[in-house]
């Protein structure tokens, strides 16, 4: 299929070409995607003082294999991202280093959460680049009225910042490569449902401090990154 989309905040009409091939197989199903995907820039990306009003969409292109076993689902995908935004004024990215504007650690975290909720002001450019990749394994189970599954999914994903400065890929600040979800639920009466859902993530990123050095002009001690 062929979508199109007009993102007024990239000012720009943009096509995404995406194919999906489906095999069928004594005992389970065959199931290949690719295409390439875009997503409007936020409007706090944009920078009003330096009369900039659009901003390239943020792309991808990707590609999955899944597996489906009746009760049992197994998925692998592998994506490339481009046109990632950028704090290029500070280097503020979501790969930098522990505890400071260039982030990482609960500080990149909580600005990395806000930003995808509710956007942050600042000069960004849409030069980022990154990747990501994993694979799924889905269970699921039915007992009596009670529906449940169980999946554990391995992803990682990587970022760049100015790729001007530093061309390298680093783990992404909300990369988080081990994930087990399990899932029930059951039905109470005719109208209502009771479900509860346990997830548990290995840690995020962080860059841990390497030395120290004291400060006489601040008069403190000044953590320095590994």
């Amino acid at each position: 299929c062929l979508r199109i989309d007009y993102l007024d905040l990239a000012g720009s009409v943009i096509a995404d070409p995406r194919l999906a091939l489906i095999a069928r197989a004594p005992g389970a199903t065959l199931t290949a995607t690719i295409g390439t995907y875009h997503e409007s820039p936020l409007v706090t990306d944009l920078d009003p003082a330096f009369k900039r009003d659009t901003l390239a969409a943020p792309a991808a292109t990707q590609a999955s294999v899944a597996a489906d076993f009746g009760a049992v689902r197994v998925t692998g995908y592998a994506a490339q991202l481009s046109n990632m935004p950028v704090d290029a004024m500070t280097g503020a990215t979501p790969i930098s280093a522990n505890g400071g504007v260039q982030s990482g650690g609960l500080f990149g975290i909580a600005r990395e959460l806000i930003d995808a909720q509710f956007g942050s002001y600042s000069y960004r450019e849409d030069i980022g680049r990154g990747h990501a990749y994993g694979a799924e394994v889905m269970a699921k189970k039915d007992v009596g009225a009670t529906t449940g599954w169980i999946a554990y999914t391995y992803a990682r994903s990587w970022r760049s910042g100015d790729p001007r400065s530093d061309p390298a890929e680093y783990p992404y600040v909300l990369d988080q490569p081990h994930i087990v979800t399990l899932v029930a639920t059951r039905p109470l009466g005719t109208h209502w449902r009771l479900g509860g859902r346990l997830r548990l993530a290995s840690g995020n990123p962080y860059t841990p401090v390497a030395t120290s050095y004291f400060d006489s002009t601040q008069r403190k001690w000044i953590a320095v990154d590994g």
